[in-house]
């Protein structure tokens, strides 16, 4: 056969697996399209051909649809795409009712990349549901007052990074514990409304991707420190909340000159500061990239 047929034949059946194997939903259209991205193994074929003078043996020509289409068929069930039973979920709730003497609470996301919100409800201490390609590994436990929750990022199910579902990390706190907040993330799009909650301090690792976190009615005061990377930042404060910034790093864009908020000490402090009962002490080390703080008129 000759390499010219052989290569039509192949790019037609294996066009062919792919799109029907897509169809049936075994893989998602990402995956296709990185498939399509072995096309160096046509120079392999080609080359091949030559030790026969441009013509390939039957048997030869055979074997070769025989291993490209097996190989493909077998990465579309060990790898499959996110078809509508795909992705992982996992629940944590933490009632009042089970622990009803709690003051303090400690909360520790390790969390890799994808979608965090995080909010406050009254129902319980704790509520969390995480969803997506990467299971969710979450535990707690309770020392007196004080309750401690540890969720980590655990092994993405789908292996290949193209593949599988967003993971979404939907958390809701208490706003009767007193807080403190550890996060340590990747890529990750996130919002944390923090309005109303009591915190001690927070402190955030975040190495790329949109932050937004709303702060106010926190506490008189309140740390916060964060390390960012190539993300962009954003802080929301209610004009009734003063904020200190100290800020190192190269930063990309910042609207605090904006701002006219004057510099006490090296730090950027916000309007009235020293006479408001809530205020928060952020320190920031950004490395090439946006922060923005915006504020908010109070609700009234």
């Amino acid at each position: 056969m000759r390499s010219g047929t052989l290569l039509l034949a192949l790019f037609l059946i294996l066009a062919g697996v792919i799109i029907f194997i897509t169809n049936l939903g075994y893989v998602s259209p990402e995956f296709s399209w990185q498939l399509f991205r072995l096309w160096p193994l046509i120079l392999i074929i080609i080359g091949l051909s030559l030790f026969w003078g441009g013509i390939i043996p039957r048997p030869v020509a055979f074997s070769l649809v025989l291993v490209l289409v097996a190989g493909i068929v077998a990465l579309a069930l060990f790898f499959p795409g996110p078809g509508p039973g795909a992705g992982v979920r996992s629940d944590l709730r933490i009632t009042q009712e089970r622990y009803p003497d709690l003051e303090e609470g400690f909360l520790s996301l390790r969390f890799g990349g994808g979608r965090l919100f995080l909010n406050i409800q009254t129902e319980h201490w704790f509520d969390g549901v995480f969803h997506g390609s990467t299971a969710a590994i979450p535990s707690y436990s309770t020392q007196g007052e004080k309750l401690t929750v540890r969720i980590r990022q655990g092994r993405n199910i789908t292996v290949w990074p193209w593949q599988g579902r967003v993971n979404n990390w939907h958390i809701n706190l208490s706003p009767d514990l007193l807080w403190d907040l550890e996060l340590d993330s990747g890529a990750v799009d996130g919002e944390l409304d923090l309005e109303g909650l009591p915190l001690n301090t927070v402190r955030i690792k975040l190495g790329a991707g949109n932050m937004t976190v709303r702060l106010g009615n926190n506490g008189e005061a309140v740390k916060m420190n964060v390390e960012a990377g190539a993300a962009n930042l954003k802080i929301q404060v209610p004009e009734d909340t003063g904020l200190s910034i100290g800020m190192t790093g190269v930063l990309a864009n910042s609207n605090l000159r904006e701002l006219g908020w004057p510099q006490v000490e090296g730090r950027y402090r916000s309007p009235a500061y020293e006479k408001l009962s809530d205020r928060v002490n952020l320190d920031i080390e950004v490395a090439v990239g946006n922060f923005t703080v915006e504020v908010l008129p109070i609700q009234r």
